[in-house]
């Protein structure tokens, strides 16, 4: 949510929306857009929203459903109640534990707006397959922490 002292849109949870939504300023959304939503600012996806649309703003959080694509410029964050599908590019991305995420992702400085999260001729299989051959030459100690095609390691 929006802090305390700013002014913030908030689509509620009756609102259906079909088209291409842009807010300036900070936006709490709470019901079904299906389309394309835009802000310069933060833009909250609250949880029971069920957003079928590409998402672009400064900072993202969601708590709720999302089919598309999410670009934020400073960060975007998937809360515990998130569902994602499809490709999130950010400066920085915070996913915690109990989100649900399909899709690419694409993170930090080269991961300006504009640029698609799985570069073109990159495909998943040789990701992994580069992924492995890595965890195949690593020394035990560190293949004895490894779970799976990723890893994310919390501070």
């Amino acid at each position: 949510m929006p802090e305390i002292g700013t002014t913030a849109t908030v689509i509620g949870p009756a609102a259906r929306i079909k088209g291409e939504v842009s807010f300036e300023g900070p936006a709490h959304i709470m019901g079904t857009i299906e389309g394309s939503i835009r802000s310069t600012d933060l833009l909250h996806v609250g949880e029971g929203a069920a957003c079928k649309a590409n998402i672009e703003a400064g900072h993202i959080i969601v708590d709720g459903a999302v089919e598309g694509d999410l670009t934020g410029q400073e960060r975007v964050e998937l809360n515990a109640g998130a569902r994602v599908k499809g490709d999130i590019t950010a400066a920085t991305l915070a996913v915690a534990a109990g989100a649900s995420f399909s899709g690419h992702v694409r993170v930090g400085g080269s991961a300006g707006p504009g640029k698609p999260a799985r570069p073109p001729g990159e495909t998943p299989v040789a990701v992994v397959r580069a992924a492995a051959e890595t965890l195949l030459s690593a020394p035990p100690q560190v293949r004895a922490g490894w779970v799976g095609p990723a890893k994310i390691a919390t501070p």
